[in-house]
Parts: structure tokens; C-alpha cells; sequence
């Protein structure tokens, strides 16, 4: 096994929490457009959202909600009155 400094690790863990928020932001939008195509203003997730997408997508213009219920997260995206 080869042995790495922390220093490269912490560079390691930062990359792998960029590309699953590149990968969660991805999907997310994935399904914004499947929601447009519906003709839905809005879109809702379980579990957590990266705060760095919840940054982005407020950035964007979109009105981003979290929350819990009981002890489960979700959010919920939306782009109607905007």
C-alpha cells in the first residue's frame, strides 16, 4: 500500500466531494427538466443537498427549501414567481 501525506489526502477527499456534487447538481437538474416537461414548477428530493448546489442554484434563481420530517431530510426546488 502506498503511503500518502495528509496533504494529498485532504486533496483526494475535496476531489471526490467535488465530482459527487458535480454528479448530485447533474441530476438534479435532470430532473428539473423532466419537471418542466410536465409542466411543474418545482421539484423535491430526499435526503440532504449539498450546500455548495444550494448555493449555485439560488445563485441561479431558484428558491431552494430544506427541511426535516420526521428525522428525514428532503428539499424542494422551485422556479415559479421568480
Amino acid at each position: 500500500m502506498k503511503v500518502i501525506s495528509a496533504k494529498e489526502a485532504n486533496a483526494k477527499t475535496i476531489e471526490v466531494l467535488n465530482n459527487c456534487a458535480i454528479k448530485e447538481l447533474d441530476e438534479i437538474m435532470n430532473n428539473i427538466q423532466n419537471e418542466i416537461n410536465e409542466g411543474h414548477f418545482y421539484y423535491s428530493g430526499d435526503g440532504y443537498l449539498d450546500e455548495v448546489n444550494k448555493k449555485t442554484l439560488k445563485k441561479l434563481g431558484y428558491k431552494v427549501e430544506t427541511g426535516l420530517q420526521y428525522n428525514e431530510a428532503y428539499y424542494s426546488i422551485s422556479w415559479e414567481n421568480v
